[in-house]
């Protein structure tokens, strides 16, 4: 449970069960499902709701999953960015949604998967490259299913301080060594 003061009580090491947060008239308790959703957005930068409904709320109605998104929007666990120009398959004048880990969220997993390399920075969403992004992140399964034993970073988080020349889209490493495998996506 979240306490006032932001602690978490936890009983054991690694977080299982619910945690709640309180807002003067919502209450939310993030479960199992919210805090792995949390970890794909930090994972992948950003995920469109269909991303989203298809990997999390797969039994489930559209408006189920939005009400449940916009949820954890209202208590700043994530954030909900409207692209009209987006297009959504069968949905001729749907206005897309996209959402991305804030940094309470960033928090959060920080305190629950103490053992996660969180990374405090947000990166900044390129409109013009968000289709790219999207795309990034419905690819990076068959890597990671692929290649199991290496770890999956988005190159959002990569800087220059890594010593690329340019940076991938994402790399792959794998623990103990120094060597990447850089992806890019043409």
């Amino acid at each position: 449970m979240i306490e006032e003061n932001g602690n978490i009580e936890q009983s054991g090491e690694q977080f299982s069960g619910k945690i709640s947060a309180k807002k003067k008239s919502n209450h939310v308790l993030l479960t199992d499902r919210d805090l792995n959703l949390m970890i794909l957005l930090h994972e992948h930068v950003v995920l469109s709701f269909s991303q989203i409904h298809e990997r999390f709320f797969t039994n489930r109605t559209f408006a189920t999953a939005m009400n449940r998104l916009k949820r954890l929007q209202s208590q700043g666990w994530i954030e909900r960015i409207r692209v009209p120009r987006m297009r959504l398959e069968g949905r001729k004048n749907a206005t897309g949604v996209v959402f991305q880990l804030s940094i309470k969220g960033r928090t959060i997993i920080n305190k629950c998967r103490p053992e996660m390399d969180v990374f405090e920075r947000c990166p900044v969403l390129n409109l013009y490259q968000l289709d790219h992004d999207l795309l990034i992140a419905d690819i990076a399964d068959c890597f990671k299913e692929q290649f199991q034993d290496c770890r999956w970073v988005n190159g959002r988080y990569l800087g220059d301080a890594k010593g690329f020349g340019k940076i991938p889209d994402a790399v792959l490493q794998k623990p103990g060594s120094d060597k990447v495998i850089a992806i890019e996506l043409e």
